[in-house]
């Protein structure tokens, strides 16, 4: 009582270099099975060509929990369709 154990240690770093290729099993697909899905300036890339793409179609899309919070209103209030979109 009082005494607190220790904390486990750290993780080891990731390892250097590629990731290495996900095992592929006939007839299974994975969610981010694909080597793009873990790669920052690949997915930075995507995100900033649907922000140039939003931005030419003058559709503002927010952070995610505020358009949440928008279409889904936590004080009470009911929007009709014509406020969410």
């Amino acid at each position: 009582l009082g005494v607190e154990d220790p904390a486990p240690p750290a993780p080891p770093p990731p390892p250097e270099g590629k990731p290495p290729a996900p095992i592929r099993i006939d007839g299974v697909e994975l969610f981010g099975d694909e080597l793009w899905f873990d790669d920052p300036e690949t997915r930075k890339r995507l995100r900033d060509s649907v922000i140039e793409a939003h931005r030419e179609e003058k559709i503002l899309v927010g952070p995610p929990a505020d358009e949440v919070e928008r279409i889904c209103p936590s004080n009470g209030r009911i929007l009709g369709a014509g406020a969410v979109l």
